[in-house]
């Protein structure tokens, strides 16, 4: 008879360490000037992750009942249902919202995010920290696929281990050794694919593995430290996450030797125990626990409100659309936590609701593949387009008249596909005096020139341009991969 699978005791205070996660990371993302190191939540996250997971399976390993396709539904019901939902609700609202080159990454990065490849998606693409990444609704889930990588990779490794009866430290040990080092060196010599690779981000789950195997290794382990030491250890952890949130911004080489700081910080509050002073009056504290609960599914809303914030508005939000952002994020998680994830996550018959999931995100994964496929589906009226035809400022040739826009004898690549847009000025009988040429940021710059060269002088203006793709001669795009497109344009 199969065994069940070891569950761990609840801990109020590690949900309490959520919250501070999830709270740190909105705050850098609806308030990057201000809040400039929030981005190390998703450090603290990483450390949680692998302790909670490396936990349960040693201590199944130790116990002879560990079976992977327990440990996998268990993993589809968790993760599963609020992704879908999330995925399916963003692509819907893009297809009003999102221009087709636009929604033709979108559904890129929704391949991505179905088949949680994401972070391997953005290593082509511009950094974390680019201002192209507000136009990326579903660029947060580059985290949600480092996790997933090392669910899928870790318990192989251990399990591995244990039958051949290796020491399971020294393996934790010595891969958390090799990704840091790998981390140290890629983070002064390619950031961007330091920031978005498995091997360079696994050595902060397995800071919280090597705390798992201690508790598992000695489950008296915490009997060792007095009261106040526990006190001490959960507020020198406290400080540590505080001084990473003052020290690390954008551009000190993260993560290597700074990740450090939200790392152990974390580390030290989790082996503290829910006994600690810090974590049963404050991080046991009901308001922090909630947000905890829901901080999964949080995480999931509130990047694409910001996201298509920004695209709508063609720039940074005004501060109070932010905190209604925030808000309205809150509400959908707390929606999303009840309605959908609870259902799936508990109750019985979990192997057919993980199979249901499968299903179903393998369906997201269709369409993201129909969006890539389809350039966006050009012929959609977005409210972008609603908007501008309305104001009389411009139309898209992309979707429509596209004769009038350029010829594709002198621009070979002006296919008016999903990598290029061109846009006029409503006066086609006037003369043409300007043309703007560039990325996506020579977008927003269109509608400057417009008010005084078409409004104001009774010129022509023309935009011609592709995103990733710069104002400048033999440009080799990474973002679209085509050498030399934007040199044709």
């Amino acid at each position: 008879m199969k065994k069940n699978q070891i569950n761990l005791k609840y801990r109020p205070d590690i949900d309490g360490l959520r919250a501070l996660a999830i709270i740190l990371v909105l705050l850098f993302h609806a308030f990057p000037d201000s809040v400039k190191g929030g981005f190390i939540g998703v450090d603290v996250f990483f450390v949680i992750s692998g302790y909670l997971i490396s936990n349960i399976i040693f201590r199944n390993l130790e116990n002879e009942n560990f079976n992977f396709t327990d440990f996998y539904i268990r993993r589809i019901r968790r993760i599963f249902p609020a992704l879908i939902f999330v995925l399916i609700c963003t692509t819907l609202f893009g297809w009003f919202s999102l221009m087709p080159n636009e929604y033709w990454q979108f559904g890129k990065h929704l391949i991505g995010g179905a088949g949680f490849a994401s972070n391997f998606i953005l290593l082509g693409e511009s950094g974390y920290f680019d201002k192209l990444s507000n136009t990326k609704p579903l660029l947060h889930l580059w985290s949600l696929g480092i996790e997933e990588q090392f669910y899928i990779f870790w318990p192989l490794i251990l399990f591995i281990g244990w039958k051949k009866k290796i020491n399971l430290l020294f393996i934790t040990l010595g891969l958390l050794a090799s990704s840091f080092l790998l981390s140290i060196w890629g983070s002064s010599h390619n950031a961007i694919s330091t920031f978005y690779s498995p091997q360079t981000r696994f050595w902060e789950l397995l800071v919280g593995a090597v705390l798992a195997f201690r508790f598992s290794d000695k489950p008296s382990f915490l009997s060792l430290f007095k009261n106040c030491d526990r006190n001490y250890l959960a507020l020198g952890g406290l400080i540590l996450i505080v001084l990473g949130l003052a020290f690390i911004k954008k551009g000190v080489g993260f993560p290597g030797w700074w990740a450090i700081l939200p790392t152990l910080g974390t580390s030290f509050i989790l082996l503290a125990g829910k006994k600690a002073y810090l974590n049963r009056k404050v991080f046991s504290n009901k308001v922090l626990v909630w947000v905890g609960c829901i901080s999964f599914p949080l995480y999931l809303w509130h990047w694409p409100i910001l996201s298509f914030m920004w695209i709508m508005n063609n720039g940074t939000p005004s501060v109070l659309a932010r905190v209604i952002g925030i808000l309205l994020s809150i509400l959908l998680a707390a929606f999303t936590y009840k309605f959908i994830e609870s259902p799936f996550r508990f109750g019985l018959h979990s192997k057919i609701k993980a199979s249901l999931l499968v299903c179903l995100m393998l369906l997201v994964g269709v369409m993201g593949v129909l969006l890539y496929k389809n350039s966006g589906f050009t012929n959609r009226t977005t409210i972008q387009d609603a908007l501008k035809n309305q104001e009389g400022l411009i139309h898209d040739v992309s979707s429509h008249n596209k004769e009038n826009c350029s010829s594709s004898q002198r621009y070979p690549y002006a296919k008016f596909n999903k990598d290029f847009f061109c846009m006029e000025s409503v006066s086609d009988n006037a003369l043409l005096s300007s043309v703007i040429v560039g990325d996506s940021h020579a977008y927003p710059m269109y509608f400057g020139f417009y008010d005084y060269l078409v409004k104001q002088k009774k010129e022509k203006l023309i935009l011609l341009g592709a995103p990733g793709c710069p104002p400048f001669l033999d440009i080799e795009s990474f973002e679209l991969g085509e050498k030399d497109f934007c040199g044709n344009l």
